[in-house]
């Protein structure tokens, strides 16, 4: 049970890097990650990280990371003018 714990919250991430910014001393990585199937879509996420990787645009990261935070897409109605729009929300996970 204690490697269970261990490993809480970690994912290893596999993808290749589409974009680096940095702010305020940290490195944000957008990372795509493989689609499970031809006809899907990938997935995307951003790793934040005090130090740089080694890994540049269009190279392959492979990583263990802590997930922090997870965003979730609502659908609303704007009420003035009836029209539905979608927004993000970013959530922390500790």
């Amino acid at each position: 049970m204690a490697e269970l714990n261990k490993m809480d919250n970690k994912v290893i991430i596999r993808g290749i890097i589409d974009q680096i910014r940095q702010h305020e001393g940290v490195f944000y990585y957008d990372v795509t990650l493989p689609a499970p199937d031809e006809y899907s879509r990938p997935a995307s996420v951003v790793l934040s990280t005090n130090e740089r990787l080694p890994q540049k645009v269009g190279e392959v990261v492979n990583t263990l990371c802590k997930i922090n935070s997870y965003y979730r897409t609502f659908q609303l109605k704007n009420g003035d003018t009836g029209r539905d729009y979608k927004t993000r929300f970013e959530v922390d996970h500790g």
